[in-house]
């Protein structure tokens, strides 16, 4: 049996080749948040080991609109008990703001060629995540750019996944 309990919450970023998988573990559940339904052999290359030792026995996937007790999706934002990430996909369109709206975590996903100095001065973060489904020259441009502006940046190119325990 693994360390992990039926209490275990946290994030984890899959690094899926080519595609965006952000997983939430509440408990034995991981609410997955996917641009698509993943194929079988990502799916069990990267997804079902994490399942196995973690204890997890149902997986949901997130829909445009998604809440429950602890989970909200909504657009281009997710709230997971206290954590807040904003997700910078191909959906996300910026917009003139006078005030940076705080979140714990930005998500950069896709092809998306957005300048991360625009970025931080739409939000206030602390950790930039770039996943796999950003082409790795975009991704190393994002993470030059981010270590210049002093911004924790994390690329799963270079991991196997990353994981934020709540």
């Amino acid at each position: 049996k693994s360390y992990h309990t039926s209490t275990q919450k946290e994030i984890i970023v899959f690094a899926l080749k080519g595609k965006t998988a952000v997983g939430f573990t509440d408990n034995h559940t991981l609410y997955l948040n996917a641009e698509s339904t993943l194929p079988d052999k990502q799916f069990n290359f990267s997804v079902k080991p994490y399942l196995f030792h973690s204890g997890i026995t149902s997986v949901e996937y997130l829909k445009e609109e998604s809440s429950n007790l602890h989970l909200l999706k909504h657009n281009n934002f997710i709230q997971f008990y206290n954590l807040r990430i904003g997700v910078i996909d191909s959906k996300f369109r910026p917009y003139e703001t006078n005030k940076k709206l705080k979140v714990d975590y930005l998500l950069i996903t896709g092809k998306n060629n957005i300048d991360p100095n625009r970025l931080l001065h739409l939000f206030d973060t602390k950790v930039i995540i770039v996943d796999n489904s950003v082409p790795e020259y975009l991704a190393k441009h994002i993470s030059e750019q981010c270590i210049k502006t002093g911004i924790k940046v994390v690329d799963t190119h270079q991991s196997q996944a990353y994981r934020i325990p709540i």
